[in-house]
């Protein structure tokens, strides 16, 4: 043991690690859906989950040399957090907060959010489309290298054979690669860009120095898992 670590040391970093996995094993143990106790927290008595976004600085609204052509991405990355852990059958409100009455702008913001998922959505089906057209390709392809290697084994069994086998495995594996596992998520973020394109969108007015009231409170999740835990 090096001179500089003593030994009451030691007993505290093994004291750590042995609470360290203690913590863990009551977290596993919890029985709790902590994705549905997250989507409550949103939840309001219309059966939508609400996301609010402050809009009230007009500066952050708009993606800088856009000429007000399309919005800030932190937005839509700050929705998306928020909608993160809800399943994406979730129906969505997000309440746009802004501090005057300005029609226009409203019509902007909802027509550019609008906009980014639509244009999001038929990206992600394009994607499947392409997906399942190579995926049958390079099945197609692997098969085809499958039935040579059956032929050159029949009329002209050599060692070179079994490279052309691995080759053929090779596209086969990577068919299925594209169909089942890139697949599921593209699949997946089709069916967010979908929850989010299909959002009802609301604009509020608040006054700059108005706070927020009735948001999310997230230390009811903390709360939820120390009950758990006892």
């Amino acid at each position: 043991m090096p001179e500089n670590i003593t030994q009451e040391t030691v007993n505290v970093a093994s004291n750590g690690k042995q609470i360290l996995s203690n913590e863990v094993k009551l977290l596993r143990k919890t029985n709790k859906d902590f994705t549905e106790e997250y989507t409550k927290l949103f939840m309001q008595s219309d059966g939508r989950a609400h996301i609010v976004c402050d809009l009230r600085k007009e500066d952050e609204i708009f993606k800088p040399f856009s000429a007000e052509h399309a919005l800030d991405p932190e937005i839509f990355e700050y929705l998306e957090d928020q909608a993160s852990y809800m399943s994406a059958g979730t129906p969505l409100t997000i309440e746009f907060i802004l501090d005057r009455h300005n029609q226009d702008l409203q019509e902007t913001i909802s027509k550019l959010y609008r906009s980014h998922y639509r244009f999001d959505f038929a990206e992600d089906r394009t994607e499947l489309r392409k997906n399942r057209t190579l995926a049958w390709v390079l099945l197609g392809i692997g098969a085809l290298i499958l039935v040579a290697y059956g032929l050159l084994q029949a009329f002209a069994k050599n060692d070179f054979n079994e490279i052309v086998s691995i080759f053929s495995w090779v596209f086969i594996w990577e068919s299925c690669d594209r169909f089942v596992f890139e697949r599921f998520s593209i699949g997946k973020k089709e069916a967010r860009d979908a929850q989010m394109a299909t959002a009802e969108l609301d604009c509020r007015i608040l006054k700059k120095d108005e706070p927020l009231k009735n948001l999310p409170d997230r230390s009811k999740l903390i709360a939820a898992l120390s009950e758990e835990k006892k």
